[in-house]
């Protein structure tokens, strides 16, 4: 997905220059929703097909989101952690991991249509364990050889999940579940 990533961040990038060169006024308030509503949607859309694995393509990525943050008022002086954190914004690997669990969530509790999507995942045989804390959703992880096919969703968000704990897994609804991610998760945000 090299060169999808390339136009993903030659638009997003195109985008940020404009809007950047469109307002004058470079605070916080304005830019931030305008980044979340117009840009970040373009690094994301579909991003649990492409999701990159190269550190190349992982920072290509990313530096959209660093130097659109630089340019806000107030935050030159600060490193890209710092601005994130100041700002309130996740880091886009971030993004893309809490996504591949949403999708893996919609995909265990038969959000999507299951007559399409019980091929992707095999449950563990240890689900019908009637141990308290055994996880009901937990997957297992299929043997591949190459490192393209690791990669693929089905395969490298296995581990991801299977680590969560179970109040995540067993969220009443999606709203719950991306709350509990980001609580979990928020010193990685």
């Amino acid at each position: 997905f090299n060169q999808h990533i390339a136009q993903i961040v030659k638009k997003a990038r195109s985008i940020s220059a404009m809007l950047l060169r469109t307002f004058t006024n470079k605070s916080s308030e304005i830019h931030v929703p305008i980044f979340k509503s117009l840009v970040r949607p373009h690094l994301e859309y579909a991003n649990s097909v492409w999701n990159p694995y190269l550190k190349n393509d992982i920072n290509r990525l990313e530096k959209v989101q660093k130097n659109y943050t630089k340019i806000i008022q107030g935050m030159k002086d600060l490193n890209y952690h710092q601005r994130l954190e100041k700002l309130k914004l996740p880091c886009l690997e971030y993004r893309r991991a809490r996504g591949d669990i949403i999708e893996v969530y919609k995909i265990t509790h038969n959000i999507y249509d299951p007559i399409s999507t019980n091929v992707l995942f095999n449950m563990s045989s240890s689900n019908t364990s009637t141990r308290l804390n055994v996880n009901p959703y937990r997957l297992t992880k299929p043997h591949v050889n190459r490192k393209q096919t690791q990669m693929f969703f089905t395969n490298r968000v296995i581990d991801l999940w299977n680590s969560l704990p179970l109040h995540i897994i067993n969220s009443d609804s999606l709203n719950t579940l991306k709350n509990n991610i980001d609580s979990h998760f928020k010193e990685l945000m």
